[in-house]
């Protein structure tokens, strides 16, 4: 199965999609259904693999050698997790699930570049076209969930999609690695985006189920969802909808609900919710905030201390901080950075199959003007184009 047809329609890194990561989603969307066919049928409940997807999988989709030279994957390892649960706990554990009305649920992961002895890791491996003096064994995971009364007749259509979007953004992931790797200096495995923001999203101090699944789920995720990476790797994951199914379909994405949720975050509604639920639960409302902010920080830290990250967040800035001070200054990156990614999205009109190249900048114009985009934040960002 393609969607794509690089002959009759050439994507433009600039609108947020690393076309040269496109060559190989067919090849990793095939192998990942064949084998999740065969778990389904099986009646396992849980099955872990790892799989190799050669370069004679996917070579007859390079069809630009100078595009393959930005990304020169050789091959692909290929890491499948699948699971089957009852129903009660796919639906408590997956309420996006419950939400889009469906009974699956698709994630994923990409691996950094390590050493080229070194397992789990993307590689620099040896050139297969003369185009690049060396190429790229990439390293990337699938995990696919379902509930027990699962039909993949069903849901084929939704579930196609989702791992093909997944795809999409774990492939950006890949990419962004490789460039730092290019880019960087010292040891290869330190090249890579800086993730203690998405590490420090844990519940380590055992704080209350209820109050903490309010305080990650209305606040921390987005946290995560506002690094720079994670934007990039949504932007790519919705120019997958859009060019499948048109622009109307970038509006029904996570990627789109979460720039909504984060340019419309109010930290004095939230910080209201959270008390609300810390006293229902019958707990130190200002004790339990604190621990809330003290432990966010704290895991923080010592990650990038662990890593040996340079901050994206200044931590000693918000280690003096209050959780009220501290959610009212991360919520205006988070109020910037859900109009970022609206900006951006907003850029994919121009994938549209059945949009004219010559009706694009009034549709685009059209677009800023009914989503309430604000064209100066798109300008910039650089995500914007003069439009006459």
């Amino acid at each position: 199965m393609g969607i794509f047809n690089f002959k009759d329609f050439s994507v433009n890194e600039k609108l947020g999609v690393a076309d040269a990561t496109l060559y190989y989603a067919d090849a990793i969307y095939q192998k990942t259904l064949e084998e999740f066919k065969k778990f389904h049928l099986s009646g396992e409940k849980k099955h872990e693999e790892t799989v190799n997807i050669g370069y004679r999988k996917f070579f007859r989709k390079i069809t630009d050698r100078e595009v393959y030279s930005k990304f020169p994957v050789v091959s692909i390892t290929l890491n499948l997790d699948f699971n089957k649960q009852p129903v009660e706990t796919f639906y408590k554990k997956h309420k996006s699930a419950l939400k889009n009305k469906t009974k699956h649920a698709v994630g994923g992961w990409a691996n950094r570049f390590g050493h080229k002895n070194w397992s789990g890791y993307s590689q620099i491996k040896d050139p297969i076209k003369t185009v690049t003096d060396h190429g790229i064994a990439i390293d990337l995971g699938i995990e696919i969930t379902v509930s027990s009364d699962y039909n993949i007749g069903t849901y084929f259509k939704k579930l196609t999609d989702d791992i093909y979007e997944t795809i999409w953004h774990e492939l950006n992931h890949v990419y962004e690695f490789y460039k730092r790797v290019q880019s960087g200096g010292g040891p290869i495995w330190t090249r890579a985006p800086r993730l203690a923001v998405t590490f420090a999203d844990t519940n380590r101090w055992n704080i209350t189920k209820g109050i903490y699944d309010y305080w990650q789920n209305n606040f921390t995720y987005y946290l995560y969802a506002s690094e720079p990476y994670e934007l990039n790797a949504q932007v790519q994951e919705v120019g997958y909808r859009v060019s499948k199914y048109g622009m109307k379909s970038a509006y029904k994405s996570l990627a789109w609900q979460n720039a909504d949720f984060m340019e419309k975050f109010d930290a004095d509604k939230f910080i209201a919710g959270l008390e609300d639920i810390i006293a229902k639960k019958g707990k130190d409302v200002r004790t339990t905030k604190e621990n809330l902010k003290k432990m966010w920080v704290n895991l923080y830290i010592k990650t990038l201390t662990d890593e040996k990250e340079s901050p994206t967040i200044d931590h000693t800035l918000v280690s003096k901080m209050n959780c009220e001070e501290f959610v009212r200054y991360m919520g205006k990156r988070l109020n910037k950075s859900g109009k970022y990614l609206k900006a951006k999205i907003g850029k994919l009109y121009e994938l549209d199959p059945n949009m004219k190249t010559e009706d694009r900048p009034d549709k685009i114009a059209d677009y800023y003007k009914s989503k309430g985009i604000d064209r100066v934040v798109a300008k910039e960002t650089g995500t914007d184009e003069e439009i006459h």
